[in-house]
């Protein structure tokens, strides 16, 4: 929840009353400065002593909002509370508390303090654009709060991104990139929002307009390690394989702990079958990360394409200690015993496959297959009968 941009623009509207004292005052605003600061323990401490020396609601509702900055919703909860009790109306207080509701998850409470807001200050946009988090599992009811928030600011970026976000859970991908754009045109140098569209299009398989969107943030950001990922990924799946490693090269070099990064590279050097820079970085890549599935997975179909079956069995053992359900390993393994011709061993593998996915006709018609070759007819008659009733059933 992005409740810290929200907390500073609400806490612009707070001001003092004329009656405070110049020592109260004075302290206000060397809270103010150490907030701007983000210094939180002196702000609270230069707030706390302006309400010692005067206990006015603004300065409730400031201190409020210095612990919703801060993440604390106790606090933000509790000193709401105390400025309500001196002005029941206090328009801020009452969004300060719903954003401490917010972060304690409380998000009844906090639709309720929102629309008081609302009933307060009916052109309140910004409690628009939050009441329409409380109800971000209904993605329709939200998306007509930030409409509303839209209207009422046509000019407010953070709602343009945040209704295309509710539009995406809807499928209403076209009103999402209509949406991300419109945030893009009010911000041209906003990175999140060329994120959020360029990810909408590479999920939309439009890996043209993705692509132009990441090599936008990199000429923001040239250290930006999420676009580095993308646009590396983008270059994979079209192909481009030597830009793809490069990519990828540039996010380790920035961050030589992102496991993610060699996997990635190593399928980009296994596509330019590169076996020893794929067997690097997969190593690198389990290194960092010991109980990386798709690592143990890699590593031992380039272990079983040059046949070193050994080695391939101990990647699929990890992955089964890693998941003891994993029917494809199982599977996979039975075909390495196969190859090893340790016919006893694909059986066992086998049973296990049908013990956790007894509907596949096509595994008993294997295992069935495997019987015969130890002289089994019985059991090999058994697993083919087995599998004919399965496919009459399907």
């Amino acid at each position: 929840m992005r409740h810290l941009l929200l907390c500073i623009f609400l806490i612009a509207t707070i001001t003092t009353h004329g009656q405070a004292s110049a020592e109260a005052k004075k302290a206000f605003i060397e809270g103010k400065a150490f907030l701007k600061k983000k210094d939180y323990p002196m702000a609270i401490s230069s707030i706390q002593e302006a309400i010692r020396l005067n206990p006015a609601d603004s300065f409730y509702t400031f201190l409020a909002g210095t612990y919703a900055e801060k993440g604390d919703a106790e606090n933000t909860i509790l000193n709401a509370n105390k400025a309500l009790e001196l002005n029941p109306n206090y328009v801020s207080a009452y969004g300060f508390r719903g954003i401490g509701h917010i972060i304690k998850g409380e998000l009844k409470l906090a639709n309720d303090d929102f629309s008081k807001v609302i009933a307060l200050d009916p052109k309140n946009f910004e409690a628009y654009n939050l009441r329409s988090y409380t109800n971000r599992l209904i993605p329709e009811v939200a998306i007509i709060d930030i409409s509303k928030a839209i209207e009422l600011n046509p000019h407010y970026t953070d709602a343009y991104r945040n209704r295309a976000g509710y539009y995406e859970r809807t499928g209403a991908n076209k009103n999402a990139l209509s949406d991300y754009t419109s945030a893009i045109a009010l911000d041209t140098l906003n990175i999140e929002s060329y994120r959020a569209r360029g990810w909408l299009y590479f999920r939309m398989k439009e890996l043209d307009s993705s692509f132009k969107d990441y090599n936008k943030i990199l000429q923001l950001n040239p250290r930006d390690a999420n676009a580095f990922y993308n646009r590396g990924t983008i270059y994979h799946n079209t192909g481009k394989y030597q830009s793809a490693i490069d990519d990828f090269t540039q996010l380790i070099t920035l961050d030589t702990n992102y496991a993610d990064a060699y996997f990635e590279r190593a399928r980009s050097y296994a596509a330019r079958k590169d076996t020893a820079a794929v067997f690097k970085d997969l190593n690198k890549a389990i290194q960092l990360d010991p109980k990386s599935k798709k690592a143990y997975l890699a590593r031992a179909s380039v272990y079983r394409e040059i046949k070193d079956y050994d080695n391939a069995l101990k990647d699929y053992d990890k992955i089964l200690l890693l998941n003891p359900k994993d029917a494809g390993a199982y599977e996979d393994r039975a075909k390495i015993y196969f190859a090893k011709k340790n016919f006893e061993a694909a059986i066992d593998n086998l049973s296990k496959v049908i013990s956790l996915k007894p509907g596949d006709p096509e595994t008993y018609n294997l295992r069935g297959e495997l019987y015969l070759l130890v002289h089994k007819k019985e059991l090999a008659d058994a697993d083919f009968k087995k599998a004919g009733d399965l496919k009459t059933k399907n």
